[in-house]
């Protein structure tokens, strides 16, 4: 009984990942094949698979995309990261009226779907002069991220026991080496996991890429969201190698980080 059990819980894993990484496979499968054979029928699954689609991609420029993605992603989530951590330390740290009422002001921009506030972000950005530059991006990345990555952190913070603040305190330490010696090491697994989800998130968002940019500071999402001909028609290949090269940096960021955030997400969830 317990191995059907077993082999039956192994089999629902299986099917779900499989189910999750059929269209990525088939997002790569039609990058790889031949012009000839993109629309046959039967669908072919054995050819010889063929670059010219990312040789394309590449020889057209847009390396710059990809380029102006990690900046703007990195970026956004080193200062969510910095800010966030800072802020959740301040509402687990010090004693104040209406703490609580304070926490939920900074995260209640995040209950509200991002398109609720497209114009008058976007009539900010176009005040500042930073239409289509990556640091317009780079501040409305930062604001909507650091009040998910507040709410994370916060919940590692109130884990730092209070005798370690008190000991390092009577020991001459002040607020900034309470935070930066004691706090922030302890809570380092949280502040990477949070990191790598606002990266993660950074990258793929769309809308505001979409209404901020136009040339010169267009992402790699908007790139592959506006890849379509004068008719109307989508250039499959062209989309499929380009939708590979932009999923593939997650993948590898994910697989560099996933120890530390499968590490620091669980240590907030159980730690109590």
């Amino acid at each position: 009984m317990r191995r059907a059990l077993a082999a039956s819980r192994i089999l629902a894993i299986a099917a779900v990942v499989a189910a999750g990484l059929f269209p990525i496979y088939y997002l790569a499968l039609t990058a790889l094949k031949p012009t000839g054979l993109l629309f046959a029928v039967p669908p072919r699954f054995i050819f010889s698979p063929s670059l010219e689609a990312f040789q394309q991609v590449l020889a057209e420029g847009h390396v710059r995309y990809f380029m102006t993605s990690l900046i703007v992603s990195t970026a956004s989530a080193l200062l969510a990261a910095a800010l966030a951590a800072a802020g959740a330390f301040a509402f687990t740290y010090y004693r104040f009226p209406w703490r609580e009422g304070a926490f939920f002001l900074c995260i209640l921009g995040r209950m509200f779907p991002p398109v609720t506030t497209l114009v008058p972000v976007f009539l900010m950005v176009k005040m500042l002069g930073l239409l289509d530059h990556p640091l317009g991006l780079i501040l409305v990345y930062v604001a909507f991220e650091v009040p998910l990555v507040l709410l994370i952190m916060r919940g590692f913070f109130v884990q730092v026991p209070g005798e370690l603040y008190e000991s390092a305190s009577l020991d001459g330490a002040g607020t900034f080496q309470l935070f930066s010696r004691i706090a922030l090491p302890l809570t380092m697994p949280g502040l990477l996991a949070s990191g790598v989800l606002s990266f993660i998130l950074t990258w793929n968002e769309l809308l505001f890429a979409l209404v901020l940019t136009s040339a010169r500071a267009r992402t790699a999402s908007v790139a592959l969201a506006s890849f379509l001909e004068a008719e109307g028609s989508v250039q499959w290949q062209l989309v499929a190698s380009l939708g590979v090269l932009t999923i593939l940096p997650v993948f590898l960021f994910m697989g560099a980080m996933h120890r530390f955030m499968v590490r620091g997400l669980t240590l907030g969830a159980l730690k109590g």
